[in-house]
């Protein structure tokens, strides 16, 4: 441009009407012409024209305006610019906060998955970390309960095996002692008491006092005699639990415990819906040989001072609660394993439909609470 229209812009404070203006533009523009274009200047620069017709008396005038293009658009560029670099920005911590937002709902869940196979690969005892407190910590928190209880509920093959083994050979050792007793005891004391009744028989003439003190000792003998074979039988079935009920075949069966030694037992049976021996007879049997069971187990192995039972029949149940404060023991040990009398309760119980908790521990003895269903519950 030339320095005499920068000194003339410089002087009046402005470009207007101090610029050169392309006349060709201004012809082009009628008397009602207005409007705006793209354009070029008489520099060739790209321009941004507005033009209006004015008209002042008999004078028509064209007023025309022009900005160069980068001047005018160079703020909406540079708005452009930075939205595009704010929208990448927040797009970038969007994505990096929803792919932290996913990890940390997926990690726990694949966590979760990865355990329920191992789980059902036969890994008991399988357990999630638990990393958070909302409702995905919750759920590996439920899970982690379910798979302990699993644990001490849920018998492997080779346990039941094991079990199945030891069952087998219970039985042989109950059946070879009950022969032993039959043929080393009760056998040879029959035939000597028969032998006693015929010595007793030859004497009765020659000796008649000592044949009545003889039948005198043979009395006391045979009371004894029907003592033992009355205990065998209780053993292999309870003929007092068909005959008298089962307060009775319980009674019965905590003075035998204390004739054997065992600590006296403190004995309650309440009815608070109905009479206890009023319940059928396959639960009666359950809760005579939980009891039998029970009590064995305190005499073996508990070696307790106090013993309380309880028997109480409810409304839809009968509930059994056996206390001692012998030995106790810690079912939380990884070597532990019940023996055959609590595995025996446990699936008396689970075959009417029962349940079955114990809580022990090592020097405080041993609670055992034992539901049995009866009614529409049973079976």
């Amino acid at each position: 441009m030339p320095q005499s229209t920068i000194d003339q812009i410089r002087d009046d404070r402005t470009a207007v009407l101090n610029l050169q203006l392309d006349l060709h533009t201004v012809e082009r523009v009628g008397p009602e012409g207005m409007g705006a274009e793209f354009g070029l200047n008489l520099h060739g620069n790209r321009v941004l024209r507005s033009r209006a017709p004015l008209a002042a008396g008999d004078l028509r005038w064209t007023l025309v305006a022009e900005i160069d293009e980068d001047e005018a658009f160079g703020p909406v560029r540079t708005l452009q610019t930075r939205l595009l670099t704010v929208g990448l920005g927040v797009s970038a911590l969007f994505f990096a906060v929803a792919g932290w937002l996913g990890a940390s709902v997926t990690r726990p869940i694949l966590e979760l998955a990865r355990t329920v196979a191992r789980l059902g690969a036969g890994d008991r005892g399988a357990t999630v970390p638990v990393r958070s407190t909302d409702e995905v910590g919750q759920l590996a928190d439920a899970f982690n309960r379910m798979s302990v209880d699993l644990e001490r509920t849920t018998v492997s093959k080779t346990d039941l095996e094991r079990l199945a083994g030891r069952l087998i050979s219970a039985q042989e050792d109950e059946r070879r002692r009950v022969g032993r007793e039959l043929h080393d005891d009760l056998v040879q004391r029959v035939a000597a008491t028969a032998i006693e009744v015929g010595r007793l028989e030859r004497l009765a003439t020659a000796a008649p006092a000592a044949a009545l003190e003889g039948l005198a000792e043979l009395k006391h003998t045979l009371a004894h005699l029907s003592e033992d074979i009355h205990r065998m039988s209780r053993r292999i079935h309870p003929a007092m639990l068909d005959e008298f009920g089962l307060t009775a075949a319980i009674e019965a069966e905590c003075r035998a415990y204390m004739e054997r030694g065992g600590t006296p037992v403190d004995v309650r049976m309440t009815g608070e819906h109905g009479d206890v021996d009023d319940v059928p007879r396959e639960t009666a049997l359950a809760v005579y040989r939980i009891v039998q069971e029970a009590l064995r187990n305190v005499w073996l192995h508990g070696e307790a001072t106090e013993v309380s039972l309880e028997v109480r029949r409810s409304a839809d149940a009968v509930h059994v609660r056996v206390v001692d404060n012998g030995r106790g023991f810690d079912r939380t040990q990884p070597d532990w394993r019940p023996g055959l009398g609590l595995a025996s309760m446990e699936e008396r119980a689970r075959l009417l439909g029962g349940s079955m908790r114990i809580a022990s521990a090592p020097g405080q003895g041993t609670h055992i609470d034992v539901r049995l269903p009866i009614g529409s519950e049973a079976g």
